[in-house]
């Protein structure tokens, strides 16, 4: 048992290293932010990149990137798709598309939450 165990510690150790070699160590993802107003809960970081959207305790939107196609759903997945776009990602946004997607999709929620008499 204590041979495995340190295999999967080299293995591990080996890995950290390869994440530092290679600038993975500063990627974060699955991480929670705010646009105009709306909390962004992430629920998946990758493959499909994923995200609950609330205004204050109330989900009014659910996002998605797979296989290099987002949608913004509303007020949850499978419901109204009120965005879509093909992106440069596959499962998870470049750095440089995610900011600006997550803001279109925002805007067509909040015009669905008006809509939707919210």
């Amino acid at each position: 048992m204590g041979c495995e165990k340190e295999k999967r510690l080299k293995a591990l150790e080996e890995l950290s290293r390869l994440d530092q070699e290679l600038g993975l160590d500063a990627i974060e993802w699955c991480k929670n932010f705010e646009i105009d107003g709306l909390k962004l809960v992430c629920t998946c970081g990758a493959c499909p990149e994923q995200y609950d959207v609330f205004d204050g305790e109330r989900q009014v939107g659910y996002l998605r990137l797979r296989h290099g196609h987002f949608r913004a759903d509303c007020p949850d997945a499978g419901g109204e798709t009120v965005y879509e776009a093909e992106t440069e990602g596959d499962g998870v946004f470049s750095e440089e598309e995610r900011r600006p997607q997550m803001e279109a999709a925002i805007k067509k929620i909040r015009e669905w939450a008006s809509r939707a008499g919210s």
